[in-house]
């Protein structure tokens, strides 16, 4: 089911029958980092610790009361709402030099337009090789690779003075291993729009 529908966040009954909430916890978290958050009976310590282990977030305790349950939906599916939001408002604001700092470039290699565009021309050709790997890499959930790609193209990109396609890079690796599948497939495409930009902006 939550592979299915995506849900924000879980609330997972620890004490489910069939498959028990740990159990539950540990299969979800073999494709997803959703937010889980614990209905234990119990307030031991363990019990706690167990849920913790298993990749859930947070735990409340029977009787669930209805404020408790409040404040901790509002502080996982907040962080979820702020990102989004942080990254839109990113994009919308974002002028032709958030896109592409050319002065600060020129500036760096002493105005040398001739070096400038042999610059853009190595990165037009270059670029597009490196969101193959990447994206091959996200596909066969290779982890050390995608990482390792996306720590290369965050330091070309701004060395090439890309900030909002170099920023988006660095979240992405920043976030990689607590993103979902497809929430890496999101972080992607939106690095290949800001990519598309780029490109319109220096041709």
């Amino acid at each position: 089911e939550v592979r299915k529908h995506g849900p924000n966040v879980v609330l997972m009954d620890v004490q489910m029958p069939n498959m028990d909430g740990v159990s539950a916890s540990f299969e979800i978290r073999k494709f997803s980092a959703v937010p889980i958050i614990a209905i234990t009976a119990g307030a031991l310590k363990e019990e706690q610790e167990r849920c913790l282990a298993a990749g859930m977030n947070d735990f409340l305790t029977k009787p669930v009361l209805a404020n408790e349950l409040s404040n901790t939906l509002s502080k996982y599916l907040r962080k979820e709402k702020d990102r989004q939001a942080e990254t839109q408002a990113t994009l919308k604001s974002a002028g032709s030099s958030s896109h592409f700092a050319k002065e600060s470039l020129l500036k760096n290699i002493s105005g040398d337009l001739e070096t400038l565009q042999s610059l853009l021309e190595i990165v037009v050709s270059s670029f597009p090789e490196k969101f193959d790997a990447l994206l091959g890499a996200i596909t066969r959930k290779d982890s050390k690779d995608a990482l390792s790609i996306l720590h290369s193209l965050k330091g070309s990109a701004k060395n090439m003075h890309f900030v909002l396609l170099g920023n988006l890079v660095a979240d992405m690796e920043r976030d990689y291993n607590s993103l979902d599948e497809e929430e890496k497939q999101e972080r992607y495409q939106d690095i290949m729009d800001e990519w598309q930009t780029v490109q319109d902006i220096i041709k």
